[in-house]
């Protein structure tokens, strides 16, 4: 239902599903490995009073009136962007999208590399939709609630980190603006083995430097240690994609 719930319409045509979820044998097999997991599908639905995934007219569908999942209500909880709304979205965030699903198939695997930075690259927009003006007027609450939970999704990401470091410097908390920096500094090295860029360490002695949001294009500007807004990010995107049609043509 993971791979469904990502499908425009949420659905998808059976073969495909087939040849991604069974990939080592013939379209045959692949096709009776899916009618047998379908059929496993329905039998616990059946006990648990549910139904939810649809199979007609060569297509396996969920039915979108009774399906909800955690990111769905988190994409909702981003769309009002209050400093609640955004805690409540934090704790949802258990890790990366369909955890525990890589081993499934190899070509699955690929498409879940894709879409678990697509997932990320998302969120990551929708909270900086609120984000592009940092106000202290209720202390910096939402603003910082906002931040903490980009960074729940990516350590690394510097864009959050000099929203904090802005935000501190205007509520003239200067020392949490300098432990901000330096977490910065920290997780980038881990993660990215890369360096703040100087217009981050220069919020240090004017907040006002740079703009207070990521670009909005994945392919804008010449900073290449956000991940989620990477340059090259939809161009790997569209290559792995591309592998994938190839292999289930």
């Amino acid at each position: 239902m993971g791979y469904l719930s990502r499908m425009s319409g949420m659905a998808s045509p059976r073969e495909t599903m087939a040849d991604l979820l069974w990939s080592g044998t013939d379209r045959h097999k692949a096709m009776q490995s899916l009618r047998q997991a379908l059929r496993q599908l329905k039998t616990a639905e059946e006990t648990a009073g549910v139904d939810v995934v649809r199979s007609a007219a060569g297509h396996i569908q969920i039915d979108t009136s009774v399906f909800a999942s955690d990111l769905m209500h988190m994409n909702t909880l981003l769309d009002h962007g209050t400093a609640a709304d955004f805690r409540e979205a934090e704790a949802l965030w258990r890790g990366e999208f369909m955890t525990g699903y890589d081993d499934i198939d190899s070509e699955f695997a690929e498409w879940l590399t894709v879409e678990r930075e697509r997932v990320r690259s998302e969120l990551i927009s929708a909270a900086f939709k609120h984000l592009n003006r940092i106000s202290t007027e209720d202390g910096g609450v939402q603003t910082e609630a906002g931040a903490r939970f980009v960074l729940k999704l990516d350590p690394a990401f510097e864009a959050a980190h000099r929203v904090l470091i802005r935000l501190y410097m205007k509520l003239g908390q200067i020392e949490r603006a300098e432990q901000q920096y330096r977490t910065c500094e920290r997780e980038m090295r881990l993660h990215l083995d890369a360096e703040p860029d100087e217009e981050t360490r220069k919020l240090l002695t004017d907040p006002d430097v740079g703009a207070p949001a990521p670009r909005s294009s994945p392919n804008e500007g010449n900073n290449s240690t956000n991940r989620g807004f990477l340059p090259n990010y939809e161009t790997r995107c569209l290559c792995l994609r591309s592998q994938l049609s190839l292999r289930l043509c």
